[in-house]
């Protein structure tokens, strides 16, 4: 399976924070002859600061650690692609892989109270301590794809409560 990054995949992590914008903006304009000037302008402060901040941030963090970058999950190891150069990682020098989500991503829990609660990563940590992100701007469903083709690595699920790399 290859995995690259792609606008789509973008819009794909971003449709949260894109609903949740379009139904607050929708809201303060339809109620904004009930509110004065000031109680608007905070509450589209307090919205930017906890919705749009930290996911923005997140997604910045996440396509830094990852543009450019191809990578091919396969049975038997993995291949990473970048700048035109080609590299193999068989599954045996594979350690281990962690993965970093938030509790509502653990318990695949559908409700989730922030739009940067979908965002994750997974850490895979090879035999010389080397180690390779993937995000969940490849897939949001990294943590399958993992599982179900390195059935025989140590897999550890780590919760936390803001995923940035």
């Amino acid at each position: 399976m290859e995995l690259s990054l792609t606008l789509f995949k973008h819009l794909k992590m971003l449709i949260i924070l894109i609903f949740t914008s379009v139904v607050f903006l929708g809201l303060a304009l339809y109620f904004y002859d009930d509110f004065s000037n000031k109680t608007l302008v905070y509450l589209l402060i307090l919205f930017f600061v906890l919705f749009m901040l930290p996911v923005l941030y997140l997604h910045y963090n996440y396509y830094e650690n990852s543009k450019g970058v191809t990578y091919e999950i396969e049975k038997s190891g993995l291949i990473i692609k970048k700048n035109n150069i080609k590299r193999e990682i068989k599954i045996d020098s594979i350690n281990e892989i962690v993965f970093f989500m938030t509790a509502n991503r653990l318990q695949k829990s559908g409700y989730s109270q922030f739009a940067f609660e979908n965002y994750h990563y997974a850490k895979i940590i090879l035999k010389d301590d080397e180690q390779i992100i993937i995000t969940c701007l490849f897939s949001d469903k990294i943590e399958a794809i993992l599982e179900s083709n390195f059935k025989a690595i140590k897999i550890t699920k780590i919760k936390t409560f803001y995923p940035v790399i």
